[in-house]
């Protein structure tokens, strides 16, 4: 799906979260800066952090891995 991570988010949070039941829920945007975010992160004893720029676009893997 070519569409950048907004588009998306976007189409499922209307046509699938919808459908799904818990544990499923869609993450929050977050607009803080890096270091407030790990600072957060540590101070609630969390693994790490999964990010994804707003207008990047999805590209699957291909081949072997």
């Amino acid at each position: 799906m070519p569409e950048q991570l907004s588009v998306r988010r976007d189409l499922l949070s209307r046509h699938l979260l919808p459908q799904l039941g818990e544990p499923i829920r869609e993450s929050s945007q977050l607009n803080v800066s890096l270091l407030d975010l790990l600072r957060a992160v540590k101070t609630h004893g969390l693994e790490g952090i999964v990010a994804k720029r707003l207008d990047s676009r999805y590209e699957p893997l291909t081949g072997p891995g």
